[in-house]
């Protein structure tokens, strides 16, 4: 996401918010910590409010 968006932060919130939203759907959250699904979420209320 890093090349389409021309912002490393970006691309690395893209990866952030995909890996704790894949780890749910497939059933393995309980084997991410749990700063990486806060920090998911820190993310997505970022883009939500403020773009």
């Amino acid at each position: 996401m890093m090349p389409l968006t021309v912002s490393i932060t970006d691309g690395i919130a893209f990866g952030m918010i995909a890996y704790s939203g894949l780890s749910l759907f497939t059933g393995k959250a309980g084997d991410v910590a749990w700063t990486i699904h806060l920090c998911a979420i820190f993310f997505m209320l970022r883009y939500i409010f403020l773009v």
